[in-house]
């Protein structure tokens, strides 16, 4: 009996704090311009009050951005009295927010890379449904910039080929030795 008190105790502290710490409205994380290779980390709670966040940010040159999404495990005070998600998702956008086009979108423990996008304004949005609105969820989200490959030119395609045509040169030139009688 002390555990269920406890439980619902805990429960009660958790709504509480959750509806006293979060504005009335969908929170917006600025996060500047992604750095390549340096991930980026963050977690939110998603509840009755706060339905949406938004992670802002922007791409400094031509990059490929990867992300993924999950989901914090519920955790079960008592019947009907659970703080978690049911489900969440991550849409990514690209432009400014509320007017940008939509890349695509993932959904909890998925991962997702998005290749080849032009310097610019981009932002995530990030739903999702809790199991009890009151009490609300968490989700994590991780996002990471890397340069994208370029392509080779003219120039670099001539460079691969003298390589190439050296590299067989060699190998007939030491498979001919070999072959010579001793």
């Amino acid at each position: 009996m002390i555990r269920y008190g406890f439980k619902v105790a805990v429960a009660a502290w958790l709504a509480a704090m959750s509806l006293l710490s979060l504005p009335a409205h969908a929170v917006t994380y600025d996060l500047g311009v992604l750095q390549e290779t340096t991930p980026i980390g963050l977690g939110g709670t998603l509840n009755s009050v706060n339905t949406s966040d938004t992670l802002i940010f922007a791409l400094a040159d031509t990059d490929n951005l990867g992300g993924g999404l999950s989901m914090v495990p519920p955790i079960v005070f008592a019947p009907g009295l659970v703080f978690g998600l049911s489900s969440v998702q991550a849409s990514f956008y690209s432009g400014a927010v509320g007017s940008g086009t939509l890349l695509g979108s993932i959904t909890a423990d998925q991962t997702t890379t998005f290749t080849d996008l032009v310097a610019g304004d981009y932002y995530v949005v990030v739903t999702g449904t809790a199991f009890n609105p009151t009490l609300g969820g968490t989700y994590a989200i991780g996002l990471m910039a890397t340069n994208a490959a370029a392509a080779p030119g003219p120039a670099g395609l001539v460079v691969a080929l003298a390589g190439g045509a050296c590299l067989l040169w060699r190998r007939r030139r030491s498979q001919g030795e070999r072959m010579v009688p001793a």
